[in-house]
């Protein structure tokens, strides 16, 4: 019946299958799953995609790709509620996302100090921290301020072994990603000595641990604020 619908030659019946069996058997998901395919580049990620519109729609889930072909690391949750926040229009969703990471860099550019942390390098934090909580406000604002204090102590605990580089925050963030947010083992990776294997170390994606690291404390209500 769905190759009926769709008009689809016998040669392309394994893929109608494929489309119906990740559809549950349900066959206008099955018909959206396949035409959606083509911007997805697999059934599967087409599927899972329409899945988490919550209504399998094609016209939904093409307005988070739209979304997420100028923020790729906004997740879908956060892509479909700035778009219904915007009736549904992918370029004042995306206005919007613009500037709430402005506001999340604002939220950094606060612990600037000209040595813990300068001018210009506020944006780079605040990316690390949006990407870190998929860009949730429920966490991004936390994550913020607790990533530009975790530079800011992994700097000066440099400067406190007499060792005059700054080292580019880019390096400090990805010491900090390795070290689990932990100032200290960061500046041990950024030393390049050597790293005691941590006994949790496999328990956790290497995503989701750094994002508990950095919310792992409640938000005051001034950064707590939905976009």
């Amino acid at each position: 019946a769905l190759q009926l619908q769709l008009g689809s030659p016998v040669s392309r019946l394994p893929e109608l299958q494929e489309a119906l069996l990740l559809a549950k058997g349900d066959g206008d998901r099955a018909e959206a799953t396949v035409k959606l395919r083509a911007a997805v580049g697999s059934m599967q990620s087409a599927a899972h995609l329409l899945q988490q519109t919550g209504s399998w729609s094609v016209l939904a889930a093409k307005r988070v790709l739209d979304v997420n072909q100028r923020f790729p690391r906004v997740s879908v949750p956060v892509a479909l509620e700035v778009l219904r926040r915007n009736d549904e229009d992918p370029h004042a969703a995306c206005e919007m996302l613009a500037e709430y990471r402005q506001r999340i860099q604002r939220i950094v550019a606060e612990q600037i100090d000209g040595v813990g942390i300068v001018q210009g390098e506020e944006a780079a934090i605040a990316e690390t921290a949006l990407n870190a909580t998929d860009w949730d406000p429920r966490g991004a604002f936390l994550a913020a301020r607790n990533l530009a204090h975790a530079v800011k102590a992994t700097r000066r605990l440099v400067r406190g072994r007499g060792c005059g580089e700054l080292f580019a925050v880019e390096a400090v963030l990805t010491a900090l990603t390795a070290g689990e947010m932990k100032p200290k083992v960061a500046v041990s990776v950024l030393f390049g000595e050597p790293q005691a294997p941590h006994a949790d170390a496999q328990q956790l994606p290497v995503h989701r641990e750094l994002t508990a690291q950095l919310t792992g404390e409640s938000a005051d209500d001034d950064y707590c604020s939905v976009m």
